[in-house]
């Protein structure tokens, strides 16, 4: 059986409040074994509430509409429906009379203009509503040659529905049957590629009409596959979904990291704790997108450290011993792969150095450079790093870190529209990615900070 939710009122479609009563009544149907394919939402006007009406129930055999029930003018729910309809509207003593006990247990007189609340189309079963004034309305409407759509009108405040809706769930199970039939979804959740690349790699698995049905969309770069089977019980569907679902494990591989509700950070912060491993984090110029979450998350043994841009860290850096600076704390061997450009040498620095300092199994440092940065000695490190970097000859190494001459090292051409990743782990090899800050500003921050758990959810995996 296919079912449509109405939401109704002015104050939904300016974007005023949040319309939590159509989310919680999704979840609800499906539990019924009902499946939702319209949400729709409507202001407070007449012909605009009776045209939805009409079509919902043309198309639906259970609709479900919240708001417009109060004794105002702007709430025209019940009008609309007994225009929609073709019915009369009725005035309903026991229904008035709900309304006038109700204030006086509160103590307080009725307004005349509540009277209207006692006013529903012909036809009407009221549902019971013992917090509110308004009572919700139950009315079957003959459809030619079909089965009746049964429409359900209750107040749109969220503590009324939900008791409105209690009395709404006996009435279908017990009249239509529902809750027999099941309807699950499993969602598991990839990050590492775009939407159409993981489209491809599962071509037939998106197709319209498969059993189990498979849905694929994208959020802040995580990309999800929703999986949906309809049977006779919770069981039943599990068994429809698996095989499908292992498709997904086994041809995306890594590109998995969880199901359900998990995010990226979780996965991160249940194989720290299994591997009994800690964490230091090391930000520069980008606003604690993983350090916040990682600190709320408390993971044993973290620790981390905020610069707002290389300045500020570059002021840090002058404050070290000679043994714990930036430079010194590496081989330069470490940066002797072709192809390594500055930024990345110096992120892999700034990782080394950050677990070095603190002593942790894993280290995570993540830079956004200025688009201006030119060299190494410019002011965005120390002044002694700079020196022995360049392989100067007065320097106390005597240029033996010549390797690490920015003059024969290239810029990364990504600097302008990346932050580095660089992660560092008990066996001190540095791996390094990119995350774009290209795209909308809204998601620049969450994209770094989930490409920054997924980095360190592949090395912890490949370390286990």
């Amino acid at each position: 059986m296919i079912a449509e939710i109405l939401s109704i009122g002015d104050e939904l479609t300016a974007g005023a409040i949040l319309d939590t009563n159509a989310w919680e009544s999704a979840i609800w149907f499906q539990e019924l074994g009902l499946r939702v394919l319209r949400h729709v939402t409507i202001g407070d006007d007449m012909d605009a509430i009776v045209t939805a009406f009409r079509t919902a129930i043309e198309r639906a055999d259970v609709v479900f509409a919240s708001g417009g029930l109060g004794p105002t003018a702007d709430d025209l729910t019940r009008a609309a429906l007994a225009q929609a309809v073709g019915v009369e509207l009725e005035f309903f003593p026991e229904a008035y009379e709900h309304t006038k006990n109700l204030f006086a247990r509160r103590g307080r007189p009725m307004p005349e203009q509540n009277r209207s609340q006692a006013i529903s189309p012909k036809g009407t079963r009221h549902i019971p509503n013992p917090d509110g004034t308004a009572l919700g309305v139950d009315l079957t409407v003959v459809r030619e040659g079909r089965s009746p759509c049964r429409v359900f009108c209750v107040p749109g405040v969220p503590a009324e529905m939900r008791v409105c809706r209690q009395s709404i769930d006996r009435t279908l199970r017990e009249e239509l049957g529902l809750g027999r039939r099941k309807i699950v979804h499993r969602k598991i959740h990839c990050f590492g590629a775009g939407e159409s690349q993981i489209e491809a790699m599962l071509p037939d698995l998106i197709r319209r009409g498969r059993i189990p049905q498979v849905g694929i969309t994208a959020n802040d770069g995580s990309i999800s596959l929703r999986m949906m089977a309809e049977g006779d019980s919770s069981a039943e569907c599990a068994e429809q979904i698996e095989p499908t679902a292992r498709i997904i494990y086994d041809t995306l591989g890594s590109l998995v990291y969880g199901e359900g509700e998990v995010t990226l950070a979780d996965v991160v912060v249940s194989q720290l704790r299994e591997q009994q491993a800690s964490l230091s984090v090391l930000e520069i110029g980008v606003a604690g997108c993983i350090f916040n979450e990682a600190n709320t998350a408390r993971i044993a043994a973290f620790q981390g450290e905020l610069f707002s841009d290389l300045s500020a860290f570059s002021k840090h850096l002058q404050l070290l011993p000679p043994s714990e600076c930036a430079y010194s704390a590496l081989d330069s061997g470490i940066f002797s792969a072709e192809g390594e450009t500055v930024e990345r040498r110096w992120v892999a620095m700034a990782a080394h150095l950050t677990r070095k300092q603190r002593q942790t199994d894993w280290a995570v440092a993540i830079v956004r450079f200025p688009e201006d940065w030119a060299d190494l000695s410019n002011g965005a490190v120390c002044s002694r790093c700079a020196v022995e970097a360049k392989g100067d000859s007065a320097s106390p190494n005597g240029g033996g870190n010549a390797g690490f001459r920015d003059d024969l090292v290239p810029h990364d051409p990504e600097r302008a529209t990346s932050v580095f990743i660089a992660v560092v782990g008990p066996d001190q090899q540095c791996r390094i990615c990119t995350a774009s800050r290209l795209g909308h500003p809204a998601i620049r921050d969450i994209y770094v900070a989930k490409t920054a758990w997924n980095a360190l959810r592949l090395q912890l995996l490949s370390n286990h």
